[in-house]
């Protein structure tokens, strides 16, 4: 310190010998340090402050990772319960008191609905357009109902899953699911109503033509359909066929009958009248050398049925709801085939439907499959028949899936 206090005063000078590389401090006089001493070369914690941890910034850390991992449980539980609670609220369930129903079915039951669904006008009468679907209206809308042949329903959490996943599905191409009803004897399904029947009405109406432009639709609504399905939860449908193609008044296809598994297990059908909308009941027995047991057999719609899940059925008493991807695919093809020869899904064979069916299952020679003949797809294009028989493959995993096959469908449309 000088004499007028503390500033900078000269105290030292360098020197530097001949022998030396550095300077040398020598001092004139003793430095009178602030703090008594001086200051240190590099600050204890460093100049940015590198060397010194914070408790309060390792607290905050670990304060708002406790936080973090509270909001993710809470959320993850709270997700839960609300899931939890739209399972138990049955937002799917309908009271049967509230459908209208209507009395056409009574009326024009003996009618064949391909004369009366395609040649009404849906938009100025409904009543000549639903002989093999029971109608009802409900809240002011009409909408097709599926009686489900069963004493009672027992709703189990799985069915409650199941029937929360069909209610949230929508689109385009989906008939779009109501509700249902579980009191007995009123056990149904109702769904959006189609007015044109189905592609088997259609394709049995004679007066429809089937260009290749009006087949280019109805094929695009059904794979767009498939793709939406094969993408859901649900993975596949498990019974596609042409009668569960609806179409609507604006001749758009919908898909129906997908799902549902638990809500129709221990079903009887075998009590119905086995309309068009309910699946059909078949009972095939064990192959015994020559012979099969074909006694109360419904085997028409098992004639889309892939031969891998044929085959299923057999071991597998509900084997109804079996199904799988590549299963659709088989279905897929037969449809399409059907859409271009108009002559059922095996076309004319001169065989009845459980003899096909034998035939599928148990091919006499495994290297040629049993197949409708192609001969009747000779006016349709290449791409079409090389894409049909691609779908009927007896391994599964050789059928391409539904991406592939709308490519590959694609100059179908050109033109549209």
């Amino acid at each position: 310190m000088g004499p007028s206090g503390y500033g900078l005063y000269p105290v030292g000078a360098f020197t530097r010998h001949s022998n030396m590389s550095l300077p040398m401090l020598s001092l004139t006089q003793g430095i009178d340090w602030i703090s008594g001493y001086p200051p240190l070369a590099e600050p204890p914690c460093g100049f940015r402050g590198e060397k010194c941890v914070s408790h309060m910034e390792l607290i905050a850390g670990v304060v708002g990772g406790v936080a973090l991992i509270i909001f993710i449980i809470s959320l993850v539980v709270y997700r839960n319960w609300r899931y939890e609670q739209e399972l138990d609220s049955l937002l799917w369930k309908l009271d049967y008191r509230d459908i209208q129903l209507s009395d056409t079915y009574k009326l024009n039951r003996n009618m064949h609905t391909s004369q009366v669904s395609l040649s009404s006008n849906p938009d100025s009468d409904f009543r000549y357009s639903a002989i093999f679907t029971p109608i009802g209206i409900y809240k002011g809308r009409i909408f097709a109902i599926k009686r489900i042949p069963k004493k009672s329903v027992d709703i189990t959490r799985a069915m409650k899953k199941e029937l929360k996943i069909i209610r949230d599905l929508r689109h385009d191409n989906l008939n779009g699911f109501i509700g249902a009803c579980t009191e007995p004897p009123n056990i149904c399904i109702v769904t959006e109503y189609c007015a044109r029947g189905s592609l088997k009405d259609i394709m049995e109406n004679e007066d429809v033509k089937l260009d290749h432009m009006f087949i280019a639709s109805l094929v695009a609504d059904i794979l767009r359909g498939m793709l939406y399905l094969t993408d859901s939860p649900l993975r596949y449908h498990g019974n596609l066929k042409a009668s569960n193609c609806l179409v609507d008044s604006r001749w758009v296809v919908k898909i129906s009958d997908f799902g549902l598994s638990e809500f129709k297990k221990d079903a009887d059908y075998g009590a119905t009248n086995g309309h068009s909308f309910l699946q059909h009941t078949y009972h095939l027995g064990v192959r015994e050398e020559d012979s099969m047991d074909y006694l109360n057999c419904k085997c028409d719609g098992l004639l889309y049925k892939a031969p891998e899940l044929l085959r299923a059925l057999i071991s597998s008493p509900s084997g109804a709801t079996l199904g799988s991807p590549k299963g659709d695919v088989y279905s897929f093809g037969i449809i399409l085939y059907e859409l271009h020869s108009r002559q059922g899904p095996f076309g004319d064979l001169g065989m009845s439907p459980a003899s096909i069916i034998t035939r599928v299952m148990y091919p006499s020679c495994p290297q040629e499959p049993f197949r409708p003949r192609l001969d009747l797809l000779e006016n349709s294009f290449d791409f079409v028949r090389d894409c049909v028989v691609e779908c009927w493959a007896e391994i599964p995993d050789e059928r391409p899936d539904f991406k592939v096959i709308r490519t590959k469908l694609r100059p179908l449309r050109k033109g549209m």
